[in-house]
């Protein structure tokens, strides 16, 4: 496995979240925000859902979007998502997505007035891929990882000075999803698809694929998990914690003595 790279990006906006500036050695990418963390079982297990479908997104952050009485599209949180039991968009925090995707979004002279709104909001890259995305496929809403491997993250901050915990974050998305969706043409094509069903294997829109041709250990282990829920609900904890407990040795919890040893030298502080 190659080293890790970090790239350095001339211009400083949400867009270049989605510039490739080296030659992505795979068709699938895995966009993953520094903040969060899932066993690699979930990532293994989504991967292989994308790789049947590589023209979808595969996403583990449903959102959805609202209509208003004036017909104006609003950006919906996941509390209401989950109350209506529909979405239509996914967070990028967290997902498969095709190389060819995050290419055409950054070079297509078409998508440059949404570009240029996400630069000047510092927000909604994540709604702009999603959208784009469904654009291509008829109006289809991203997939969805299961259940159980969206419960299985990991928070490894506390928001604080997130882009989220802004005042005006609620507003911008609601201008994103409008503005966008007309854009992209939309309006009268997405589809708000069933979000949960009745098990923690089946959630988003369904669709037909074949696990076992990928993973046949990983996919014995979740046949196990189907048939019974306790051990899946004592496997995943005990995935969890190990995986907490790697990413802290790994200095990657901010503020932890790990991650100030790692990032600031044995014998620095922090304020």
């Amino acid at each position: 496995m190659e080293d890790v790279v970090v790239e350095l990006h001339e211009e400083n906006t949400l867009n270049e979240r989605f510039r490739v500036l080296r030659p992505a050695p795979t068709k699938g990418i895995l966009s993953l925000d520094d903040d969060i963390l899932r066993p690699c079982i979930a990532y293994d297990w989504a991967f292989a859902k994308w790789a049947q479908h590589p023209s979808r997104m595969v996403g583990f952050d449903a959102r959805s979007h609202e209509i208003a009485d004036d017909g104006r599209w609003k950006y919906a949180y996941m509390s209401t998502t989950e109350k209506t039991n529909k979405y239509s968009l996914t967070l990028t925090r967290c997902c498969f997505v095709h190389v060819d995707y995050l290419n055409w979004y950054i070079e297509n002279p078409f998508f440059a007035p949404i570009r240029n709104m996400v630069a000047d909001y510092k927000n909604c890259e994540d709604i702009a891929l999603s959208l784009l995305v469904s654009s291509q496929t008829d109006g289809k809403p991203p997939l969805l990882a299961d259940l159980w491997a969206v419960k299985s993250m990991i928070k490894l901050d506390n928001n604080q000075g997130k882009i989220s915990a802004g005042k005006d974050h609620k507003s911008l998305r609601d201008k994103c999803v409008d503005t966008f969706a007309q854009q992209l043409g939309l309006k009268n094509k997405l589809e708000l698809a069933k979000l949960r069903h009745s098990s923690l294997f089946e959630y988003g829109d369904p669709v037909h694929w074949q696990a076992a041709v990928y993973w046949n250990d990983t996919s014995q282990r979740i046949k196990r998990w189907k048939e019974d829920a306790k051990l899946l609900k004592s496997e995943l904890m005990d995935l969890r914690a190990e995986t907490a407990v790697a990413a802290y040795e790994a200095g990657l919890v901010e503020g932890s003595d790990p991650w100030k040893r790692r990032f600031h030298g044995l014998n620095s502080s922090i304020s």
